[in-house]
């Protein structure tokens, strides 16, 4: 039977009822454990997500930025012992924004007693500040509620909001509906129901945002008990560097753009200074910079401070992973961090105070990204209507109060979005430029991506540690789609960094 992308409850429940039928047919063979995950995308998980009404295929000819569906390469991978993997099997969108992810497992592996997978599923789905995400075989189908820190002990049953057993689909259909179905989802219910603001909830944002204040004091009270002559500047700006640092490539090593664990591997902090060092011939002269900042090579920090810090950014002590997080998050909790800052009393000791604006208006609150880019698309959509490629390039955009950089980075997705667009309408096929990937999408070379941001964007702020919360987050953002052999052919072709140095950029 072929399977059609449903616009009904009718329908879906029609369709429903035939693909039960044609799993149930055939159910002992697909128990077999040669039965592949990858079969059973095809067979089942993929005509099982078009019933509920999901564009699995792309039928609607939406750009890659609006498609409803985004497919992982479809690779086996033998990890019931492992905790690392590729990316979420399926990341389920409404208007080019991610609602959840479906993570796929094949039908002999029980899902009721296997606590890896659904650690797994969490972990993607609270990374990436979701709501809810789904877990299935097609003979079992998990939704998990992902406000809930995961932790790789937990059984099966924590988080999981239902679970539900093929044969009981039909029977608990309106159920299934509102949770899977793309009406359901493009209605709001999910964004509702399993809303990321709620209290009682560990979301990524609130305990990655409790890590870094609770490194920043400890890193200060150290530095300052060991190391004379420190005023506060010279304190705030050297911790921030080092964190930033640390985030930036632990972040790289999530995305394999560096090998994974490398920082867990550093045992003090003269090895994670020849660490900097080789990155900064890597990287750019901005973010690992020893011209301007020196004296960091020159402190003394205790080994163990850094080896807690390094622990606690990897499993099992914290559940990250850093693919799946959402720069514009990053952003906006380095937005909240920086509402305090380090001050030092009494010469030998520290305080973390509240910034006065911070402090009068009770509490920073950065604006949520769906306002940024609405507020991105309408002011500048006009502006980008009957220019050329060339009037395009010739544009600068800048913000003026430009905090972490959140209205840069979405000013950034909208400029990417529209080139590569441009691109592929004019027929552009120079590989310098762009690229086609496995599914069919297009994607922007690293060089085209540096052109972007080295000539269009521009931003002012103020605060001067905002500006380097800014330049980090962009040149993250610069980073993402990128891998290890990606930036090994970066180098070998330009022979320059891989990042652009942002200087004059954002200021």
């Amino acid at each position: 039977m072929a399977y059609k992308v449903t616009t009904t409850k009718e329908e879906c429940l029609e369709q429903l009822k035939a693909l039960i039928t044609a799993f149930r047919k055939e159910h002992a063979v697909y128990k077999t454990p040669k039965y592949s995950e990858a079969q059973l995308r095809i067979d089942f998980l993929n005509p099982l997500l078009k019933t509920f009404g999901w564009d699995v295929d792309n039928e609607k000819l939406k750009t890659q930025f609006l498609r409803d569906v985004i497919q992982e390469e479809s690779i086996d991978v033998e990890e019931e012992d492992s905790v690392a993997k590729k990316n979420p099997d399926y990341t389920l969108r409404i208007q080019g924004t991610r609602k959840f992810f479906v993570e796929a497992k094949k039908v002999s592996i029980d899902l009721d007693k296997a606590n890896k997978p659904a650690f797994q599923t969490r972990r993607y789905g609270w990374n990436a500040n979701l709501g809810i995400s789904i877990l299935t075989n097609f003979e079992t189908l998990s939704v998990y509620d992902c406000r809930h820190k995961p932790n790789a002990n937990d059984a099966v049953t924590v988080a999981r909001y239902q679970s539900f057993h093929f044969s009981e689909f039909i029977k608990r259909f309106e159920e299934l509906y509102q949770l899977l179905s793309f009406q359901s989802i493009s209605s709001g219910f999910v964004d509702e129901y399993f809303s990321v603001a709620q209290k009682e909830t560990t979301t990524f944002d609130n305990y990655f945002l409790e890590q870094i204040e609770s490194w920043r004091e400890s890193l200060a009270k150290d530095i300052i008990a060991d190391n004379d002559g420190l005023n506060n500047e010279d304190i705030n700006f050297l911790i921030q560097r080092l964190l930033n640092r640390i985030v930036f490539l632990r972040i790289c090593e999530d995305r394999e753009i560096e090998k994974f664990e490398t920082l867990k591997n550093i045992k003090s902090y003269d090895e994670l200074k020849q660490l900097f060092i080789s990155s900064d011939k890597k990287y750019n002269s901005g973010l690992f910079d020893f011209i301007e900042d020196n004296f960091s090579l020159n402190i003394n920090l205790k080994s163990e401070i850094l080896i807690r810090i390094f622990n606690e950014l990897y499993y099992p002590q914290s559940p990250y992973d850093f693919s799946v997080v959402d720069p514009t998050i990053l952003s906006q909790i380095y937005e909240r961090y920086l509402g305090s800052k380090i001050a030092i009393v009494n010469d030998r000791q520290i305080s973390i105070v509240e910034e006065p604006e911070v402090a009068a208006s009770s509490g920073v609150v950065p604006t949520p990204k769906l306002i940024v880019q609405n507020i991105v698309k309408e002011t500048l959509a006009p502006l980008f209507e009957g220019k050329t490629l060339a009037q395009i390039h010739q544009l600068k955009l800048a913000d003026i109060c430009c905090g972490s950089g959140t209205f840069l980075i979405s000013i950034y997705d909208f400029l990417f979005e529209k080139m590569t667009l441009e691109f592929v309408a004019a027929g552009v096929s120079d590989a310098e430029i762009i690229n086609q990937v496995f599914d069919g999408s297009y994607q922007l070379t690293l060089k085209a991506k540096h052109k972007i941001l080295t000539s269009n964007i521009f931003g002012v702020d103020i605060n001067p540690y905002a500006v380097e919360v800014s330049k980090f987050s962009l040149l993250l953002k610069l980073l993402e789609g990128e891998n290890a052999g990606s930036i090994e052919n970066y180098l070998a072709r330009h022979k320059q960094k891989v990042l652009p140095s942002l200087d004059e950029n954002i200021k």
